[in-house]
């Protein structure tokens, strides 16, 4: 009886340390711009396309996309959709930020500036 105990404690310490990276996002840019936490992340990762002298007179757009447990995701943090979504014709930066608590909520936005 207690060797079934242990191994039924085990069994749900594996499948709750599996669980954790279910939505793990991959950045675009690689490892190094960022990583993601097992318990919370909040991390922003990107950078201009080119430099801009006239930064404040951009406009911002944002598209985002959730995902729960890796099993349904919703959204379209696309690109092109954040930039749809603030009348950009030319793009100058796009960023991407993250948020996952436990790797079963994740929030995905993406940033888009340009004119």
């Amino acid at each position: 009886m207690k060797k079934l105990k242990s191994l039924f404690l085990a069994t749900i310490i594996v499948g709750a340390v599996s669980f954790t990276g279910c939505t793990m996002w991959a950045s675009p840019y690689g490892t190094e711009e960022g990583s993601m936490g097992m318990i919370y992340t909040d991390l922003t990762v990107g950078s201009p396309l080119k430099d801009n002298p006239n930064a404040t007179s951009l406009k911002k757009g944002e598209a985002c996309s959730t995902s729960i447990i890796g099993f349904q995701t919703d959204g379209d943090s696309s690109t092109q959709t954040a930039m749809k979504n603030a009348d950009i014709k030319h793009l100058v930066s796009v960023k991407h930020h993250v948020t996952s608590v436990l790797g079963i909520y994740t929030k995905v936005c993406t940033i888009a500036k340009g004119r």
